[in-house]
């Protein structure tokens, strides 16, 4: 590439990679803002907060991005896209949460850690003795998803007018939201562009590409626990996963039937299980989040990747 047209083309990249990072950031603000109005309006307890509201915004990129690669006839990209993002998000959220500051799993996150192990031996169980995902499957993922929601918000209650305005933050979320996630794809398709102008390796470019589904996570619970809302941090993590393996793969697999091969579910499935039961064991145990917990997540999730890249 001529260097003439590389070095304005760099600088407006920088400049739309600056506005993209600010953009993040007041969608992360404003959807962390309009969940706490809209659960305060519901009653809605914050762990809660942050698996069911704050998690169905930032769980829309594998959503979006699960359903494009069906639409486009590649099953394999959709079920990757799903089982990876549920392997990173969790180690790789709670250890940035953590360095922020301490925290403890509280009662009702154990309870979703349950759920999301349960989950997930039902879907191992299911993909190794069968290899696919029947399409039966997505009425059973999609009633689970259903039971997670029920469950959550079967406390709502109401709060008087001049303490929440729900249409504000209802507004507020989803000026969040899309803030949230068009920041999220112009950070990484400007980062993708600078790449590509220094011909860098096209693993770096997937690299940056995987970004896009885990930037809103990233953005929201980073903000919450700098804002002290560890509950809803934590909350949309475990939320996040619960909705990407339950309305996500109910979906693709309404849609199609995926099949999976056991080193597919073997390298990924239990990685998930093991991290959730690590933080449900830490609650039993009565053990914070600290920054050393916090920096081992970090160790363990950068290890499993250069091991998956190692015998990919």
């Amino acid at each position: 590439m001529h260097a003439g047209y590389v070095v304005p083309m760099i600088t407006q990249s920088i400049a739309l990679l600056s506005f993209s990072i600010a953009l993040t950031y007041l969608g992360a603000s404003k959807t962390l803002k309009g969940a706490l109005g809209l659960s305060t309006f519901i009653n809605l307890g914050k762990s809660a907060t942050g698996a069911v509201i704050v998690a169905s915004v930032t769980a829309l990129p594998e959503l979006t991005s699960s359903l494009t690669a069906i639409f486009l006839g590649s099953t394999g990209l959709a079920l990757g896209n799903i089982l990876g993002s549920n392997i990173y998000n969790l180690p790789l959220l709670i250890g940035l949460a953590g360095l922020v500051g301490e925290f403890e799993i509280t009662n009702h996150v154990a309870e979703q850690c349950v759920f999301l192990v349960a989950t997930n031996i039902f879907i191992a169980t299911v993909t190794l003795v069968l290899g696919t995902v029947p399409p039966v499957m997505s009425m059973i993922l999609l009633s689970i998803y259903i039971a997670f929601l029920w469950r959550q918000l079967h406390k709502g209650g109401s709060c008087e007018a001049e303490t929440c305005n729900l249409h504000e933050a209802t507004l507020t979320l989803f000026i969040g939201g899309g803030a949230l996630i068009l920041g999220s794809v112009l950070l990484v398709n400007n980062a993708i562009r600078i790449m590509n102008a220094y011909s860098l390796s096209p693993f770096m470019v997937g690299i940056m590409m995987s970004l896009g589904a885990v930037l809103p996570e990233v953005a929201v619970s980073l903000l919450s626990a700098v804002k002290g809302e560890h509950e809803i941090s934590i909350g949309n993590i475990i939320g996040d996963n619960i909705i990407t393996a339950t309305l996500v793969l109910g979906l693709v697999s309404a849609l199609s039937r995926v099949n999976v091969a056991p080193s597919e579910v073997l390298t990924t499935i239990p990685f998930t299980i093991g991290f959730t039961a690590v933080l449900y064991l830490m609650h039993i145990k009565g053990w914070k989040v600290t920054r050393l917990t916090a920096l081992l997540f970090l160790i363990a999730t950068a290890a499993i990747l250069g091991m998956q890249i190692m015998f990919a």
